[in-house]
């Protein structure tokens, strides 16, 4: 069977979401686009669909207009979603 690899959304969603849950970005760590995209050599279009994702996955929080935050890790939430992945 052919296995195809994750494209660079995935990619990226899976590095932050990893980042996230062992502490490496902490509750409350401001995430600018830009700096995203420069970091993981992608557009901003690939981050924006990223930050989408983290926000209806609880991950990240908007805090009006100041942008996206690191949401406080929720044990329970991050076990349920490692047992969905």
């Amino acid at each position: 069977m052919l296995e195809v690899a994750p494209n660079l959304t995935d990619q990226v969603y899976d590095a932050l979401v990893e980042e996230i849950c062992d502490g490496r970005l902490e509750a409350g760590t401001h995430l600018v686009q830009e700096k995203l995209a420069a970091r993981f050599g992608v557009s901003r279009q690939p981050i924006q669909q990223v930050m989408s994702r983290l926000k209806a996955d609880g991950m990240v929080e908007e805090l009006g207009r100041r942008g996206l935050f690191v949401a406080p890790l929720d044990a329970e939430r991050m076990r349920d979603h490692y047992g969905i992945r």
